[in-house]
Parts: C-alpha cells; sequence; structure tokens
C-alpha cells in the first residue's frame, strides 16, 4: 500500500492534529525528510503553513493540542510537544 493511502486510512481523510477535513497533504515531520508513514502526517493547509513558519502563527488555531498530545500516533506527539513549546507563552498551552 502507498504511502498516501496508509496516512488516508490512518487519519481517515482529516488532518492528523486539527481535525479539518479538507486540503490535507503528507508532511514529513522534521528533522526527517524521508516520508515514512512513522514519520509523516496527514495534515491540512493551514497546520503546515504554520509549522513551517510561512504564515503567521494564530494560538487560537492550536488550541486543540490539549487532546492530540495523548495521540497513540508518535509524529503526532512529536508535533504537539513542539507547537507547545513554541505556544508556551499562551495560558492554555503552560
Amino acid at each position: 500500500m502507498k504511502l498516501e493511502e496508509q496516512l488516508l486510512d490512518r487519519s481517515k481523510g482529516v488532518c492528523e492534529l486539527c481535525g479539518k477535513q479538507n486540503g490535507s497533504m503528507i508532511y514529513a515531520v522534521p528533522p526527517d525528510t524521508e516520508a515514512t508513514v512513522d514519520r509523516s502526517l496527514f495534515l491540512c493547509e493551514i497546520c503546515v503553513s504554520q509549522l513551517d513558519k510561512k504564515a503567521t502563527l494564530d494560538p487560537n488555531h492550536w488550541s486543540f493540542l490539549k487532546e492530540v498530545m495523548w495521540s497513540e500516533i508518535p509524529a503526532v506527539q512529536v508535533v504537539a510537544w513542539r507547537m507547545l513549546n513554541r505556544l508556551k507563552g499562551e495560558s492554555w498551552a503552560n
């Protein structure tokens, strides 16, 4: 099965972070550039652009981190931890 098919199956076609249902794409979690199922996520464009610092960080968008940080998917845990550290100035992220 192709990587995209595996990620679609795992994510059920929604962003694995915020749960948005459209515009999702494969995101290889840095520093790994090799996209594998264990090192990749299926994310929406908003999450990707803010993760890659191509868009202004919107703390309100990331309020879901309180729930997804408990995901069983290691790549989700890594990204949640990194974003919580970036957002440590926000009271809800502490």
